[in-house]
């Protein structure tokens, strides 16, 4: 699973062909329950590009795609938005949401 530093690094991910961010923030109870389950997916799958950036480090991107709940999944694929996920931290459903789009 990559750590997403910055908004360069965020537009040079998605421009795969299969990729999932997680977008969260700091002291989030919820966000911090679903990272051990991306860390999971990832080691699972290592061919599946899963990130996790923090909102901070990516301020523009907030802007762009209108995060407004978090966390927030966003799949893409070379650059362009195929799903969203966001608010709802159940372990089946992030699971399922991965699944489908990585």
């Amino acid at each position: 699973m990559k750590v997403i530093g910055s908004t360069d690094e965020f537009k040079e991910f998605i421009m795969s062909d299969r990729a999932v961010v997680m977008i969260h923030k700091s002291g989030c109870p919820f966000c911090e329950k679903a990272k051990p389950w991306l860390m999971e997916f990832s080691a699972a799958n290592p061919d599946s590009l899963v990130a996790i950036a923090n909102k901070d480090d990516i301020p523009e991107v907030l802007e762009a795609f209108a995060v407004k709940m978090y966390p927030t999944f966003i799949s893409f694929s070379k650059g362009r938005v195929r799903d969203v996920f966001f608010g709802d931290t159940v372990y089946n459903k992030v699971m399922d949401f991965l699944e489908k789009n990585s």
